[in-house]
């Protein structure tokens, strides 16, 4: 099990992406914190790393930039279907 597979829905249990954009909206307004995520999404410490990499983007693209590229990614969109192209729509590193 991988987080970026998992919000990507290749693999159980999925990260729905309404869900995750809303927690990470509520992320950033500070009515939530990492551990609340952490905990709703079942994020395993394996897991972790990369959801700090998508959570620390959030300092520089907009919740809906981020939900706007989940939901492409959730309909299979042409470009957003493989973790590298995901990381590249965010911005994230991919080493």
């Amino acid at each position: 099990m991988g987080f970026y597979q998992r919000l990507l829905r290749t693999e159980e249990p999925r990260i729905e992406s309404h869900a995750f954009a809303a927690a990470c909206a509520e992320l950033t307004r500070g009515k939530l914190t990492r551990a609340d995520l952490v905990a709703h999404f079942a994020i395993t410490p394996a897991e972790e790393a990369d959801f700090d990499a998508v959570r620390l983007r959030l300092g520089l693209l907009s919740v809906t930039e981020l939900h706007d590229v989940l939901l492409l990614v959730n309909t299979g969109a042409a470009g957003y279907t493989t973790e590298a192209a995901f990381k590249a729509k965010l911005g994230i590193l991919v080493l």
